[in-house]
C-alpha cells in the first residue's frame, strides 16, 4: 500500500518536472523565433497614437485661413458668387481647389485663426450658418506664434482694431489677453496624414490643403517656423497673404521678445530689411527642389465689410424671385 502511494506520487512529480523543461523549451523557442517583442509592442502602441483622430479627418480639401478677422475669405470661398470684386480671392481658390462651378462645399473644411475677442459672436454666427447646410467651419478663438502659450493683444480704436505692439497704440490701448497656438505644431497635428474621402465634387489637382496668412507683423516669427519645420513645404500646398512692409512703416522697429522660448529677442529694423527677410526665405522655397508650396503674396481686401445673406437666406431669396 505505502509502496502504490510512493509509485503515484513520483508518477506526478515525474510529470510536473516533464511540463516544466517543456514550459522552458517553449520560451526559448519563442525567443529565438520572435525577437524583441517588447519593441514590436512598443511601435504598434505608437502607431496606434498615429492614428488618433485629428480635426481634419474626413476633409477632401483644407482652407487655413490665418488671421480671419470676420471671416471674408470663408465667404469668398462658400458662396463666391456674393462677392463679384473679390477677384484676387476667388482667383486663388479657383487655381488651387478648383472650378467654383464644381466645387462642392462639403468637400471643403475650413479652420479660421483669429484672435481679436470682438469678433467672436460674429465667426461662431458663421458657424452656425455653415453648420445648417452640413458645411464644415471651425472657427479657432485665438492667434498664432511659433510657440504655444498666450499673448496680449491691444485694442487701439481706430479701423485697424487690433495689434500685439503696444507701441503701435494710438487712439487707445486695452490689453486683450488670447491663447496662442505653434501653428506648424498644429497643422502637424489636425491636419498632415488626415482622412482623405471620397469627393463629391471634380477637382483637377486632386485633395489640397491651403493657406490665407494676415496676421498683422506675426508673420515675421510664424513664416520661417513653418519654413524650418518642414510644415509649409510637406503640408500646404499653396499660401496667398502680405509681409507687412512699407505701407506699414510706422510699425518698425519691431522686436519679438523671448524669440522662440529662447530668451533671445528678435528685431526688425526696419521695412527695408523686412524686405530682405521675405526675400531670403522665398528664396530658400524656390531653390528647394523637394518644396512645391505657391506663394501668392496678395491679400484680397475688396470687403472689408459684410452685409451679405448667409447661405439659406440667399436660397429663400432666389425661391421668392
Amino acid at each position: 500500500m505505502h509502496r502504490q502511494c510512493r509509485l503515484r506520487r513520483g508518477v506526478v512529480c515525474y510529470v510536473i518536472s516533464l511540463l516544466y523543461c517543456l514550459g522552458v523549451l517553449f520560451q526559448k523557442y519563442l525567443s529565438s523565433s520572435f525577437p524583441d517583442t517588447s519593441t514590436k509592442l512598443r511601435s504598434i502602441s505608437a502607431t496606434l497614437h498615429s492614428q488618433e483622430s485629428k480635426l481634419a479627418d474626413g476633409c477632401y480639401h483644407v482652407f487655413l485661413d490665418v488671421g480671419s478677422n470676420i471671416g471674408m475669405h470663408v465667404r469668398f470661398l462658400f458662396q463666391p458668387t456674393l462677392y463679384p470684386d473679390a477677384k484676387v480671392a476667388r482667383h486663388f481658390f479657383r487655381t488651387h481647389i478648383g472650378p467654383e462651378e464644381s466645387r462642392i462645399n462639403s468637400d471643403i473644411c475650413v479652420f479660421s485663426f483669429e484672435p481679436n475677442p470682438s469678433h467672436l459672436e460674429r465667426h461662431e454666427e458663421m458657424r452656425r450658418a455653415y453648420d445648417s447646410m452640413g458645411w464644415r467651419y471651425h472657427p479657432i478663438h485665438g492667434g498664432v506664434s511659433d510657440k504655444d502659450g498666450n499673448l496680449t493683444f491691444y485694442h487701439i480704436g481706430d479701423e485697424t482694431g487690433f495689434t500685439m505692439l503696444n507701441s503701435s497704440c494710438r487712439k487707445r490701448c486695452d490689453p486683450e489677453y488670447v491663447p496662442i497656438y505653434h501653428l506648424s505644431s498644429w497643422i502637424e497635428r489636425e491636419v498632415r496624414g488626415r482622412e482623405i474621402p471620397e469627393p463629391s465634387g471634380q477637382y483637377p489637382y486632386g485633395p489640397r490643403v491651403v493657406m490665407k496668412m494676415d496676421i498683422e507683423m506675426m508673420e515675421w516669427i510664424v513664416f520661417p517656423d513653418l519654413l524650418y519645420s518642414g510644415a509649409l513645404c510637406k503640408d500646404i500646398h499653396a499660401v496667398m497673404g502680405e509681409f507687412h512692409l512699407r505701407s506699414h512703416w510706422f510699425f518698425y522697429p519691431i522686436t519679438f521678445d523671448d524669440y522662440k522660448g529662447t530668451g533671445k529677442n528678435f528685431t526688425v529694423q526696419s521695412w527695408e530689411e523686412g524686405v530682405k527677410l521675405r526675400d531670403e526665405w522665398i528664396g530658400i522655397m524656390e531653390k528647394n527642389p523637394n518644396c512645391t508650396t505657391q506663394l501668392s503674396m496678395q491679400d484680397d481686401e475688396s470687403h472689408r465689410n459684410d452685409g451679405m445673406p448667409w447661405p439659406r437666406q440667399q436660397m429663400n431669396m432666389s425661391l421668392e424671385i
